[in-house]
């Protein structure tokens, strides 16, 4: 997408120079309307470009600094600079107006410092983050697709943690690194950003209540984004800057997973350029039930009604080698049905996976064993609520559903 390039001028033909100082970004085009910066519309111009600039015209054809040309003849032309600038202003370009017979009428001098900013993902998803992918502003399915993959971190990293919504504010460390994907803010060129800039991050409102993203990694994490924060300045540096990005939320029936990551460089207040990536955060998958089974759970009845039942069950998990872990009453309040509170899944993204428990929306004596005794650092959580009462009948269960 071409930038605008905006000056104030003065129809005034009294007034012969003019010289404006600009930020050019690698590869990112600026557009100039010459009849804007021309001092009357029959005049006829020359350009003298100095430094690495190329030029072009509407029809996207090379112009070599040609010789005194109407301006009705080329009234917009294109700069774009491909290599970083090492000092202020080493590229420039003079405008010079004339009127028909040759007389001087304006002088317009450019001075242009050139920047390279780029935002990075993993977008061809082989665990790295890439260098400038072309494919890092889209996302496309299967093995031959592309764009980075973000997956929810619901596990528990700290016992002293009493859910995840405590955890969410915080970077925890290592643990937390292992789930989290990461973006990678890059600069070329001069040490400090020319007078005036900036960099932000930014997403829409909506994206902020589904993610959170970290600077500051090897501190412990300072948050930049969250659901009550959508803009970020990015702290001056001249080095690569590590971003870790945390999923917040599952794709749904009101969220496709698709979230749009954006970094603007910034002077007085006009964005100069800009770069995007985008991220889908990866779905809950749950298990298939023809996997061999790892570990059984049975709720233990207060008044012993079902002790035969767990031994003969032991029996036959001892038999498939699989450990059987009978729950207490204080877990499930005298409710038996395991398999109608809890199904087991996963997420993963390249290089990342993780267990995650998904707590139905039938909240009875169940409803707590899944936050208290499953959830850990290798294991997620998800609850998904319904706008039906429970009820432990699972016959009056049915007849409600239905």
């Amino acid at each position: 997408m071409k930038r605008l390039f905006q000056i104030k001028t003065s129809t005034d033909s009294s007034e012969e120079s003019r010289i404006h100082e600009d930020i050019l970004g690698v590869d990112r085009p600026l557009q100039i309307y010459l009849e804007h910066l021309a001092p009357q519309a029959d005049a006829i111009f020359s350009l003298k470009a100095q430094g690495e600039i190329e030029i072009y015209s509407q029809t996207h054809q090379r112009i070599e600094t040609p010789a005194f040309v109407p301006l009705k003849q080329l009234p917009t032309i294109t700069l774009v600079a491909r290599t970083f600038s090492d000092r202020l202003n080493d590229r420039s370009l003079e405008i010079t107006f004339q009127d028909e017979i040759g007389h001087p009428l304006r002088q317009v001098h450019l001075k242009f410092t050139c920047v390279r900013i780029c935002l990075d993902v993993d977008a061809d998803r082989d665990g790295v983050v890439d260098h400038n992918n072309p494919h890092k502003g889209s996302w496309k399915w299967g093995r031959e697709g592309h764009g980075a993959i973000l997956i929810v971190n619901t596990d528990r990293d700290s016992a002293h943690f009493e859910s995840q919504s405590d955890e969410a504010d915080r970077l925890r460390g290592l643990l937390d690194l292992q789930v989290s994907s990461f973006m990678i803010v890059r600069r070329a060129g001069l040490k400090e950003l020319p007078l005036g800039c900036e960099l932000y991050l930014s997403v829409s409102q909506e994206t902020a209540q589904r993610i959170c993203i970290y600077d500051e990694l090897e501190e412990g994490g300072n948050k930049l984004i969250s659901p009550k924060k959508t803009k970020a300045k990015i702290k001056e540096t001249d080095r690569d800057i590590l971003l870790a990005v945390k999923g917040l939320s599952y794709p749904d029936i009101d969220f496709d997973g698709l979230v749009e990551i954006t970094l603007s460089l910034v002077k007085d207040r006009e964005t100069i350029y800009s770069d995007r990536v985008i991220f889908r955060v990866a779905p809950w998958m749950m298990t298939s039930n023809t996997l061999s089974p790892l570990m059984v759970f049975v709720s233990r009845l207060s008044q012993g009604d079902n002790e035969t039942f767990i031994e003969e069950l032991r029996k036959v998990a001892a038999q498939a080698n699989v450990q059987l872990d009978p729950v207490p009453y204080e877990y499930h309040k005298d409710d038996p049905w395991m398999q109608d509170e809890i199904e087991i899944g996963y997420t993963q993204a390249p290089g990342k996976f993780i267990h995650v428990v998904l707590d139905s929306p039938r909240d009875r004596g169940l409803d707590h064993l899944t936050n208290r005794q499953l959830i850990s650092s290798s294991f997620g959580y998800v609850i998904r609520k319904s706008r039906h009462s429970a009820t432990k009948n699972p016959y009056a269960a049915a007849k409600l559903h239905a």
